[in-house]
């Protein structure tokens, strides 16, 4: 990640726990990244999108107050009051279930990462929603970025996901054998399953 210049991009930190918070803050500085605006719960961080604070990018955990993390993608995307529906949003968490990864990729999350998040992972998902943003689609109840992560010719319409299988909110199986010896979700295995 050498040379990414983050010094123009204003993100903002919702993250409930204080020692996250100035870890998220110092790999963010490593990257010039210095106009960080915090954020204890969703509340907050949606009052301060109202403001004069507008974000180029957040940054929050899955489990901040007062509901979640994917209750507050939800609210960014659907809220007619929300003052920005296409700001990037990536989800943090050290403990992913597959019903919360399908229910964060349906509210319309742009990236998830499973902490503990290296500077590298950090920079190159928020280079990638700043640099390289996908566009956003709105099908039917669903708004958010573009799913399709890849340019592929899927062959039609019947063909284009046959060999991904699709997750159910309420499945508990990766649709990846990627997982961590205690079963839960790796990063691998996350961004196989979004790129899907």
């Amino acid at each position: 990640m050498d040379g990414l210049d983050l010094s123009r991009v204003r993100v903002m930190l919702v993250e409930h726990e204080p020692d996250a918070m100035t870890l998220f803050k110092r790999m963010l500085k490593a990257f010039s990244c210095t106009r960080i605006i915090a954020a204890a719960d969703g509340d907050e961080a949606f009052h301060h999108m109202a403001q004069d604070l507008a974000p180029d990018a957040i940054i929050a955990e899955y489990d901040i107050p007062p509901d979640n993390g994917v209750a507050f993608v939800r609210r960014v995307r659907t809220d007619p009051q929300s003052p920005n529906r296409f700001v990037p949003i990536i989800l943090t968490s050290a403990n992913w279930q597959w019903a919360q990864i399908a229910a964060a990729r349906d509210a319309g999350v742009n990236e998830i990462l499973v902490k503990p998040v290296s500077a590298k992972a950090l920079g190159l998902r928020v280079d990638a929603v700043i640099n390289r943003p996908r566009p956003f689609v709105q099908i039917d109840d669903y708004f958010g970025p573009d799913r399709r992560r890849q340019d592929k010719d899927y062959g039609g319409r019947e063909r284009r996901r046959k060999q991904v299988p699709l997750l159910d909110a309420d499945a508990d199986a990766a649709p990846a054998p990627s997982e961590s010896t205690d079963g839960a979700p790796t990063q691998e295995s996350i961004d196989k399953y979004l790129e899907s």
